[in-house]
């Protein structure tokens, strides 16, 4: 190596070393701050990419849970509707039916009848008061509900929601339906008789469109744990390497540190030639 008073080499290049090791340390230092390998698009570009892309899938399978409760709640809400709906023409059946007896007194008859129409209009007024975040749910206006049901735009799917209203006239209870006499109720016990299996036909489809988003649901919940799983293992720092890493640099920057202080002072050497 020439010997120079200009220029120390030794020097230059233990700087460079040093620089090297401090870029690492601070760089590993990020690392176990945040607990991510990736904090800049420059530490991985490829690693990067394919992070964003899962974090892309993650929220959007959440945002579509969120999608998928709603109408599991609103389909919910119509179900517990349905079957109040459901037991209030049980006992309008059970009305007529004892109206269906001859032996019936006329003010039995009255009183048998007052009953039946106050129910008729509870029926009514429950299924036109069944609403969700301000849509109707049994009067008969809703009859698909269409959602995104995954992370991506083409998972949309449409679900039968109901395909009849339910008020007293959507059942043929209307007001013509009465049980003024024997002959009255059995013409009431066949209309009941088909609201039954109406309303039951409904809470049998609701419960079909509850039991697909559940199912979906669980499938979104296994793709967020997958995906996060898979994003962690390209964007999270193994912390055990990084400690490793750390030790190892903090003694490289110790040494590097002596070394470039001795560089500094080797130019003196030479001046013992000039001596």
């Amino acid at each position: 190596m020439v010997l120079s008073l200009n220029t120390n080499i030794s020097s230059i290049n233990s700087a460079r070393l040093l620089n090297i090791t401090n870029n690492a340390l601070a760089r590993t230092t990020e690392r176990l701050s945040s607990g991510l390998r990736i904090n800049s698009s420059a530490d991985d570009p490829a690693g990067i990419f394919m992070a964003e892309s899962l974090t892309s899938a993650i929220r959007g399978a959440q945002a579509a849970n969120l999608n998928i409760q709603m109408s599991m709640s609103a389909a919910q809400v119509a179900d517990a509707d349905l079957s109040n709906i459901y037991d209030v023409i049980q006992r309008m059946r059970e009305l007529a039916v004892q109206a269906n007896n001859s032996m019936n007194s006329a003010e039995e008859f009255v009183h048998l009848n007052a009953e039946f129409q106050a129910l008729r209009s509870s029926l009514t007024q429950i299924a036109s008061g069944s609403t969700f975040n301000g849509t109707a749910l049994l009067d008969g206006t809703l009859t698909t509900i269409s959602l995104q049901v995954g992370a991506t735009a083409a998972a949309t799917q449409t679900f039968t929601f109901s395909d009849m209203g339910y008020t007293a006239d959507d059942l043929s209870l209307g007001a013509a339906v009465v049980i003024t006499s024997k002959a009255n109720a059995v013409t009431a016990i066949g209309n009941l008789d088909t609201a039954l299996t109406d309303v039951a036909d409904g809470r049998s489809r609701l419960g079909a469109v509850i039991t697909s988003l559940e199912a979906l649901q669980n499938a979104n919940e296994v793709s967020v744990v997958s995906n996060s799983e898979a994003r962690a293992r390209v964007r999270d720092a193994d912390v055990a390497l990084e400690v490793s890493n750390l030790v190892a640099n903090q003694i490289k920057q110790q040494a590097g540190a002596a070394a470039l202080s001795a560089a500094n002072f080797s130019t003196q050497f030479v001046l013992q030639l000039l001596q």
